[in-house]
């Protein structure tokens, strides 16, 4: 896998989605293996994911690997819904520093792409 694969998985991600009815995305290349994803959608609901990530394919292509992630979903309002991200920030949670931030409270949470999140996002409307 090269990283013009990755942009392709998340572009058809986004044209099969059923909740985004909106969408500004970035595609920043920045070699063959390495590049940046940034942007906003908007969902039906009239929610709003704001998001970037860093994507690093290693070993010949076969691993993909994410230095930096923040998912940041907020309501109409523009309250927290939830916001994924691994900045490390909170280093006593199990599986540091991957974790998703929630009004009251955060929890550890998995490694998670653009694709994963529009997963969870469609899970739950």
């Amino acid at each position: 896998m090269q990283i013009d694969d990755y942009f392709k998985e998340v572009i058809d991600k986004i044209k099969q989605s059923q909740i985004v009815v909106s969408e500004n995305v970035v595609f920043d290349k920045r070699s063959r293996y390495t590049g940046r994803i940034k942007g906003v959608f908007v969902f039906i609901d009239e929610s709003v994911l704001y998001f970037s990530e860093f994507i690093v394919i290693e070993d010949g292509g076969r691993t993909l690997t994410r230095p930096s992630y923040r998912f940041h979903w907020q309501d109409q309002d523009q309250y927290l819904i939830r916001r994924y991200d691994n900045a490390p920030h909170f280093p006593e949670l199990d599986n540091f520093p991957h974790h998703v931030h929630y009004p009251d409270l955060v929890e550890p949470f998995l490694k998670v792409g653009v694709v994963d999140i529009l997963e969870i996002v469609e899970s739950g409307m």
